[in-house]
């Protein structure tokens, strides 16, 4: 009896992992954000779409970046199953050089709890 109630108390734990809350990215390819190429000092905005793709309100927990020159932003408020919100990733354009850094997003989503982001770009000076 023990076995069945174990077995059945697992199936139904890995179902409600399955149809938990989710992440998936609308406008992210490789988990790559590409500014491509952007003059010095132009704007420095970009925005992640990120869905909830789950059945329950996806949480951000926190979003940090590998250097103080990309600073990100992200929703403080649960995303409800199927909404889809923002992460702005602001990056300074005023140094000159390729980009690469990462932002890695901190969630309650129950199989992917950390995602790396990859920040690539060039910033190069006006002509």
């Amino acid at each position: 009896m023990k076995k069945v109630i174990f077995s059945l108390v697992f199936v139904l734990g890995l179902s409600a992992i399955s149809f938990a809350q989710s992440v998936s990215f609308k406008n992210i390819t490789n988990n790559t954000l590409d500014f491509g190429t952007v003059n010095q000092n132009a704007n420095g905005d970009r925005y992640v779409q990120i869905k909830n793709t789950g059945t329950q309100p996806l949480i951000i927990k926190n979003v940090s970046s590998s250097c103080g020159c990309t600073v990100p932003e992200w929703p403080k408020t649960p995303i409800a199953p199927g909404k889809i919100a923002k992460i702005k990733v602001h990056y300074n354009t005023a140094i000159v050089g390729s980009i690469s850094k990462t932002v890695t997003i901190q969630s309650n989503d129950a199989t992917n709890q950390n995602i790396i982001l990859k920040i690539v770009g060039n910033v190069v000076k006006p002509q």
